[in-house]
């Protein structure tokens, strides 16, 4: 037996509370041109964890991994 995907997701409550940011900033950040990840499922909006992890660690280290200011 083979074993699916193990990515975690999270809501939107979940997102912004890892993100460190209020949900509405979170909403404002989904309208940009570089959106955190995200799907819908369901008519609901879920943010796969690891990926957001990775994209909030992108933009606070910049392409030479110097702090971003």
């Amino acid at each position: 037996m083979t074993q699916g995907n193990t990515e975690r997701y999270g809501n939107h409550a979940d997102a912004s509370a890892l993100l460190n940011v209020s949900p509405s900033t979170l909403s404002r950040l989904l309208k940009r041109d570089d959106p955190p990840p995200s799907l819908k499922i369901g008519g609901k909006r879920m943010f796969p964890l690891n990926a957001l992890i990775a994209w909030r660690d992108s933009k606070i280290t910049g392409r030479t991994g110097s702090v971003a200011a």
